[in-house]
């Protein structure tokens, strides 16, 4: 995907266009807001819930200690 900018009427319009020949949206534009609102959404149904955070935060500090007695 590429950003660019149209010229309308009332001014310049940010878009997105979309340049892989296999896509279905090849060729095509597409509003910035509306990407960036599904990108948004995406990002957000991805958050972690507090257990998986706990359980990943005790994962990295195990991980952690077993690199730094290995470095010592």
């Amino acid at each position: 995907m590429t950003a660019n900018w149209t010229k309308g009427r009332n001014g310049k319009y940010p878009y997105y266009l979309c340049r892989h020949r296999s896509c279905e949206m090849w060729g095509k534009s597409v509003a910035r807001t509306k990407i960036e609102e599904a990108y948004e959404a995406l990002l957000r149904a991805i958050i972690p819930t507090e257990e998986m955070f706990n359980a990943l935060m005790l994962l990295f500090k195990k991980r952690w200690s077993e690199s730094e007695s290995r470095t010592k």
